[in-house]
């Protein structure tokens, strides 16, 4: 299954909002100010003291200049996250609005892919129309349409075969019985970031009180599953 969430992160490119899986940051984009609302940003660095390099690494906010050790915030919120995510995949609740919002995102999908396929035949009357004219200039132009339309197409046919892989995942409680025993598991990297990106709306950073990670219902809530920029109406 968590072969399918990265393929799934990656397709959707929701990567492009959070950043990459393959980071030591596990709250990469997810930490935000309390006080200026803006994004803790990563910050990496190193210092030499009597011949010996020691190394850093700190979520900081410019804005309202302070920043946090990610040794301490991960110790801090990673047990918290994890206890969280096993105590709710056990929920029915859970469950259900999950499954909900999969039917909702597949109608979406399949009225997308409906569009699209409309859009493409209309395009390929008008290519047939401007070469029986030999207006190459709009035919050029009709070609690059339907260039990327089809690009969308194949990416909307490609979300929709890996929605209902999830779905057959969620009704089979194979989805969330893979995240139960989690707490036992020895988790990379990768595999706590995506934990992370599912479950994780954001955490609120107030300086002088302990770090307060809001946590969502609907773990595919972020997931662009329809291309962005790209209107499928006829």
């Amino acid at each position: 299954i968590l072969t399918s969430m990265r393929q799934l992160m990656t397709d959707t490119k929701l990567q492009q909002e959070f950043g990459r899986l393959d980071t030591p940051f596990a709250f990469l984009n997810k930490l935000s100010c309390a006080q200026c609302h803006h994004t803790l940003v990563t910050q990496n660095g190193s210092t030499t003291r009597k011949g010996k390099k020691y190394y850093y690494q700190y979520y900081v906010c410019k804005h309202c200049n302070y920043k946090l050790d990610i040794t301490e915030v991960h110790e801090e919120l990673l047990p918290k996250v994890l206890k969280h995510v096993q105590e709710l995949v056990c929920s029915e609740h859970i469950k259900t609005t999950t499954i909900e919002s999969l039917h909702k995102t597949k109608y979406f999908l399949e009225e997308n892919i409906e569009n699209l396929g409309e859009q493409l035949d209309k395009l390929a009357s008008n290519g047939s129309i401007a070469n029986e004219h030999n207006d190459r200039e709009f035919a050029l132009f009709v070609e690059d349409v339907q260039s990327r339309y089809e690009t969308s197409l194949k990416s909307l046919l490609n979300s929709r075969d890996i929605l209902e892989e999830l779905y057959e995942a969620v009704q089979t409680n194979e989805f969330f019985n893979r995240f139960k025993q989690i707490l036992d598991a020895q988790l990379g990297e990768p595999e706590k970031r995506l934990i992370i990106l599912y479950f994780i709306d954001k955490v609120i950073v107030h300086q002088d009180r302990p770090l307060q990670p809001v946590f969502r219902e609907n773990v595919f809530e972020s997931f662009q599953l329809v291309p962005t920029g790209q209107s499928t109406e006829s």
